[in-house]
């Protein structure tokens, strides 16, 4: 940096055979760039120059960076779609009077990208872990209780543990999320009670108190 910038020109090629030309500018106070409309999991290659009244200065080193896939499929014996969680930070916890001890105090946390499925797993899917691994039946799946079994195969398997759910989870080349992760994606970055906002739930939003959108 001088003091003489009066910005930066930012050019980007796509791989490494591309040819460079000028994607946007920066005033000479910034310290980041915003790049968007790019493709999922393409390799992009970046330089800048500064410039000012007189003229350009030379070109930076160059820098790389391939993009993230924001919904994939797992592979493996699940083979599930899995959605992009990006990194960065978060608030967790609650300041609610009635929140129990461990989610205060409310504060931010850093976590790096991770992938979580986008479903919940349901009966047809978890029908699968059991005929490849002999694992115990939940304790509804025989009785077709709270719409759990092979008779409601789309709806999402329930009565499972902890201990059921690690299991499936790595039969299926896959982990649990931690608490901190498992809160990021339900409830976004900003502290928002729900997903969609401060507003309680109701029939159109969930299945909720017996009302189904």
């Amino acid at each position: 940096n001088s003091t003489n910038e009066t910005g930066f020109k930012i050019e980007k090629k796509t791989g490494t055979g591309g040819t460079y030309s000028q994607t946007g500018t920066a005033p000479a106070n910034a310290t980041a760039y915003v790049n968007t409309g790019l493709t999922e999991g393409t390799a992009y290659y970046y330089r800048i120059r500064a410039y000012n009244g007189t003229g350009d200065s030379g070109y930076s080193n160059e820098a790389n960076a391939t993009t993230t896939k924001a919904v994939i499929t797992s592979g493996g014996p699940d083979n599930s779609e899995m959605v992009l969680v990006a990194a960065g930070n978060f608030i967790m916890g609650s300041t609610m009077s009635n929140a129990v001890a461990d989610e205060k105090p409310q504060h931010t946390v850093y976590l790096d990208s991770y992938y979580m499925d986008k479903y919940e797993v349901t009966n047809a899917r978890y029908q699968a872990f059991l005929d490849a691994t002999g694992h115990a039946k939940p304790p509804y799946w025989s009785s077709g209780q709270f719409n759990c079994g092979p008779n409601f195969p789309t709806y999402p398997v329930v009565g499972v543990s902890w201990n059921d759910a690690d299991a499936f989870a790595k039969w299926a080349g896959k982990r649990l999320p931690t608490e901190a992760e498992w809160e990021k994606a339900a409830r976004g970055t900003d502290g928002r009670k729900f997903p969609w906002g401060e507003t309680g739930a109701n029939a159109s939003l969930a299945n909720y108190n017996g009302d189904i959108p």
